[in-house]
């Protein structure tokens, strides 16, 4: 600012009275409200839902309410939450807003009116709007009576009825504190964000001073000394310094007094004065004599002047200077202002006086600041810019209308509330678009089964298990608000959906001419001839089932014995021999069968590595004898043999001693083809060539009460592996077995 416009305004404000506000710009209050628009969705009807809006006072003075209340067609179905009476700047309050869906379903609109003393909108409208609906819509839990949105509401945030505390607000299903930032509390200095953490807005550029958190430029009558004062609101580019304030030059001091060691003073002498005033009561001012001046100079017009003859004096008062004529008379400067024509420093012409305009085109009008800058428009609240009042004199915000969607010079909206029908057949609102500018048909999805705003239904074409453990297919159920496991029936040979059998158990006869019985085939979804290659049952004991690798681990151990005979064998000195996968030249292990024991016919005779409930867990089916040597996990090679001579290292069929041999895992000897074996699992003879590992299941396999007899010198064919639960020893006391 020019030092004459400031002094200007400052004799206007001594003459009016000037507030604090207009030195130094407005403090009125602002409101803003977050946010303007409310859509409370579908809400099911009788039932109510609440929402929060914060108001926020953005003003530098304090906010005083004047009540509140909802105008439009449907305002009987929204209620508000009480205001306080004041908000201090930068404060925020969150009120809710409760929308009650009435019984008849449609949409319903209204405006809440936030009545205050705010300079901007003294009267705040902010738009509400909710759907009755017999069901919560997409996206909306229902929480006790009332649909929800759990990603928003901050009384069931993530769930009902999981409130935010203050002054957390609910984002995304998560309480979440929203900081205040430095563009709502302002631009300098520190104030707390609102989540109880301090945050600084920083200082204030040049010597501009932070005030309410506003960077104030410097004035001379700011009550500070900056911008070249030389005391505090005084000297330098302000008004001059009455008597005793501190200064720099003589120009520092109100007029007639002296500046002395840097203060204001009383003059004694007239050359403490300027050279055409004179020191008259401790003032320096015009002379009233000849004789004040003295050194010879003249008294003219109230200024001692040199020239000797004082008609010799122009009108700009040079001796015998030239004739200067015009002097006081108007002139027009070339920026248009009215001004007088003066005598130029030279005293030897006139000169137009200078006056400036101000940004607003005012001649010596008072300086204008944040001309084109932007401000939140008086009753809108919308971005604006600041333009020159009527006066030229200060700056005004001017008004940008909303339209009825809220969007700050948007364009008329047509049809809001009106009913349409989505591209998927669900009938809806006309709301207003993400873009403010329009309406939209406010989406409303079908659930996976179809149903219009229908509860959500997950899973659908999942696979589920039903309770006969057949799998099938989740489909919707018949409200459409679920899902139900597709009914699938087992057959006769347990394959899920498989077809009817009729002719299962019944008697066959192969196609070598071996009597058999119709057993289900290898899928479960036909039958097929159980009848023996060869007639395949043997005629001496077998070793039907053994394990190496029990649920105790690998000393878990058993080895079962079977007579497929119809007579009694005696087993007494019988032994078994066991080795390794890869020893095909000696043996090293064996067990004998202790004397007196005799094979009943068609029944089983059970060996245990170590103690039951040690090492043998099978505990309900004891052993009827132990042997010494401990089966390993990957395999062997295990022969019976008829006495406890030491079997050559091949044993062979056809020597009367050989009874049977199996090997297993990777054994290097075997009949035929050893048996694959993985760790865990019980190696158990079939009962002819039509057994699986499936039907041989201890509790529910078809051929689970067959007798293991299978013995096609062929290790591989004779035995399938079982997995650990689906095995189970037999003893001398199992039921005998055909």
């Amino acid at each position: 600012m020019h030092t004459h416009a400031l002094a200007a305004t400052f004799l206007l404000c001594l003459a009016t009275s000037c507030s604090e506000g207009s030195r130094v710009g407005r403090a009125r209050p602002a409101i803003a409200a977050e946010p303007l628009a409310v859509d409370f969705g579908a809400v099911k009807a009788g039932t109510a839902r609440t929402l929060p809006v914060t108001l926020v006072n953005e003003g530098q003075s304090i906010l005083t309410f004047a009540g509140t209340r909802f105008r439009g067609g449907a305002r009987d179905a929204f209620t508000a939450g009480a205001l306080p009476a004041q908000l201090a700047p930068g404060e925020r309050v969150a009120v809710e807003l409760t929308y009650t869906a009435p019984a008849l379903e449609g949409a319903d609109g209204a405006q809440w009116i936030v009545q205050s003393d705010a300079n901007n909108a003294p009267e705040l409208a902010v738009s509400v709007s909710g759907r009755a609906d017999r069901a919560c819509a997409a996206g909306l839990v229902q929480c006790g009576t009332a649909c929800v949105d759990t990603q928003a509401d901050p009384a069931n945030c993530g769930g009902c009825d999981t409130a935010c505390t203050a002054p957390d607000r609910c984002v995304a299903g998560a309480c979440t504190c929203i900081r205040r930032t430095c563009a709502v509390v302002g631009e300098c200095g520190t104030a707390d964000d609102g989540c109880g953490r301090t945050l600084d807005c920083g200082g204030c550029a040049g010597q501009s001073t932070c005030q309410d958190h506003r960077c104030i430029p410097p004035t001379c009558s700011d009550g500070l000394q900056n911008q070249g004062e030389t005391d505090v609101d005084c000297g330098g580019p302000c008004p001059r310094c009455v008597l005793g304030q501190r200064c720099a030059a003589r120009a520092d001091c109100v007029g007639g007094l002296t500046c002395t060691a840097g203060v204001c003073s009383a003059c004694t002498a007239n050359a403490q004065c300027a050279t055409d005033q004179v020191c008259r009561d401790g003032r320096c001012g015009e002379c009233q004599s000849r004789l004040e001046c003295g050194d010879g100079r003249a008294c003219l017009a109230g200024r001692c002047l040199g020239c000797p003859d004082e008609a010799a004096f122009n009108d700009c008062g040079l001796c015998g200077g030239p004739l200067v004529s015009g002097v006081g008379a108007s002139c027009l400067l070339p920026n248009d202002c009215t001004s007088t024509w003066v005598c130029d420093p030279d005293q030897t012409r006139v000169t137009c006086a200078p006056r400036v305009k101000n940004d607003c085109g005012l001649c010596d009008g008072p300086a204008i600041t944040g001309l084109g800058g932007t401000c939140s428009a008086p009753v809108s609240g919308c971005t604006s810019a600041l333009a020159c009042n009527s006066a030229n004199t200060d700056t005004v915000c001017t008004e940008i209308p909303r339209n009825a969607c809220g969007l700050c010079a948007g364009p008329a909206i047509t049809g809001l509330g009106d009913s349409c029908t989505l591209p998927n057949g669900c009938p809806s609102t006309q709301v207003c678009d993400a873009q403010q500018s329009g309406v939209t048909c406010a989406p409303v999805e079908k659930n996976a089964c179809g149903v219009c705003g229908g509860v959500e239904v997950t899973g659908k074409g999942d696979a589920c298990t039903l309770d006969n453990g057949c799998q099938s297919t989740l489909a919707c159920n018949a409200a459409g608000d679920g899902t139900v496991c597709t009914d699938v029936q087992k057959n006769a040979c347990q394959l899920c959906g498989g077809p009817a059998l009729a002719d299962l158990g019944a008697a066959c006869t192969g196609s070598n001419g071996c009597p058999g019985t119709q057993v289900c085939n290898g899928t479960g979804d036909g039958t097929t001839c159980d009848a023996p290659a060869t007639c395949y049952i043997a005629q001496h004991v077998v070793i039907s089932q053994l394990c190496g690798y029990g649920p105790l681990g690998n000393t878990d151990d058993f080895i079962e014995l079977y007579n497929p005979t119809t007579a009694e064998v005696d087993v007494s000195g019988y032994t078994l021999w066991y080795r390794n996968v890869t020893n095909g030249t000696s043996w090293v292990s064996n067990s004998v069968i202790p004397q007196g024991t005799k094979l009943a016919p068609r029944g089983y005779l059970l060996g245990a590595y170590g103690a039951v409930g040690a090492t043998y867990s099978f505990t309900s089916v004891p052993p009827n004898f132990t042997f010494n040597f401990n089966m390993a996990a990957e395999g062997g090679q295990l022969l019976l043999w008829k006495d406890n001579t030491t079997p050559p290292a091949t044993p062979l069929a056809s020597n009367p001693k050989y009874v049977d041999f199996v090997g297993f895992g990777g054994a290097v000897q075997f009949e035929t083809a050893p048996v694959t074996l993985n760790g865990g699992e019980a190696l158990l003879r079939r009962p002819g060539p039509f057994a699986s590992a499936s039907s041989l299941h201890a509790t529910t396999g078809a051929d689970r009460t067959r007798g293991n007899g299978m013995d096609t010198d062929n290790n591989s064919a004779d035995f399938v592996a079982m997995t650990p639960g689906t095995f189970r020893p037999r003893n001398a006391s199992t039921t005998a077995t055909p």
